[in-house]
């Protein structure tokens, strides 16, 4: 599913490598994706967030992570606590 206006998009992809790719150019069994918990992580930015940018391009600056389950966790924790402290702060 896409927005209707796609300024940025995000996606995540369990249990999988880059998903576009078709199997033949995957280099790492599945299985031990599978056995680790793997994500892609995407964010795509339309350039139409750029100055000068008048329309929606469908092109634009992409973020691609590939992740395992537990790194993942561990970055949500750390970005969670960080707020936290943060807003005590404020």
């Amino acid at each position: 599913m896409e927005p209707i206006e796609p300024d940025v998009k995000v996606a995540i992809y369990p249990d999988n490598y880059f998903p576009f790719l078709k199997d033949k150019f995957i280099s790492v069994d599945e299985t031990d994706t599978n056995e680790e918990g793997w994500f892609t992580v995407m964010v795509f930015m339309d350039t139409y967030n750029l100055k000068d940018c008048l329309s929606y391009s469908s092109e634009g600056i992409s973020l691609n992570l590939i992740i395992r389950r537990k790194d993942l966790e561990e970055f949500v924790t750390d970005l969670e606590t960080e707020y936290n402290d943060f807003v005590k702060e404020i």
